[in-house]
């Protein structure tokens, strides 16, 4: 099982208006380089079971239970692979005094055992930085 967790403290944004980039799903083929599609199959309240295809090496699908719960967190698991053995994680976001948002994204992630360190260390460790930047400028998008 491979695992990262990743804080950042972001300015200008409230966790509300995070929490709605990370929910528009339709925007992920833009925001995610390797997403290819991404296509909400189930929609109630505040869950989405939501299916990704990515290109990583390879082409693959998986299907997520993502939901929202309230105003400082995004759960999801695994529902369905034909790759990925299990996944889980979570956004979590905290004002923080100075009006400044804390956002923490962690992730864990079951690929098969012949996965590649390298192709296990991408999808889950080094790619978050640039990840978090990235849904922190659509959200202030949004924003105006």
């Amino acid at each position: 099982m491979a695992e990262a967790t990743r804080t950042e403290v972001f300015d200008g944004v409230t966790a509300e208006q995070f929490i709605a980039a990370v929910l528009d799903f339709d925007a992920y083929p833009d925001l995610v380089p390797a997403m290819n599609a991404v296509e909400v199959l189930e929609h109630s309240g505040e869950r989405f079971r939501v299916r990704y295809e990515m290109k990583i090496i390879k082409t693959f699908n998986y299907v997520l239970d993502v939901v929202r719960e309230g105003t400082h967190k995004v759960t999801w698991d695994l529902v369905d692979s034909g790759l990925i053995k299990s996944m889980k994680g979570y956004w979590l976001f905290d004002s923080e005094s100075d009006g400044r948002l804390k956002v923490t994204y962690h992730t864990e992630v079951g690929l098969p055992k012949l996965a590649p360190k390298a192709v296990v260390d991408k999808l889950v460790g080094s790619t978050l930085p640039a990840m978090m930047k990235t849904y922190y400028e659509h959200a202030k998008k949004m924003v105006n």
